[in-house]
């Protein structure tokens, strides 16, 4: 009982430490590429929409902007924020953002 009481306060303070510990802006470990695969199925691997759904391709959206809908969805398009950390949404944006010049 000893062992699991030492082994549950141990883990406690890790969890502290870590949630605590400050950090530098995260980056992306992921290809944006890869990331794409949620708007592909539903935007068209061109990102050129359909009759459902928006064309990313050409859109006049900002970074933020982007950010901001694909972390809490829009209309008919559900959020993705659980999905993606800060720096996967941001590779998202960015990939969405310069696809369209």
């Amino acid at each position: 009982m000893k062992k699991i009481a030492l082994s549950l306060m141990a883990l406690s303070l890790v969890l502290v430490y870590s949630c605590s510990k400050k950090s530098s802006p995260e980056k992306s470990t992921v290809n944006a590429e890869s990331l794409m695969k949620p708007c592909y199925r539903c935007h068209g691997a061109s990102l050129q929409g359909n009759s459902k759904t928006p064309a990313l391709a050409g859109t006049k959206l900002q970074k933020d902007e982007i950010i901001n809908i694909v972390k809490n969805g829009r209309g008919k398009m559900p959020a993705f924020g659980g999905d993606f950390s800060a720096a996967d949404l941001s590779a998202v944006a960015d990939f969405i953002h310069n696809y369209a010049k």
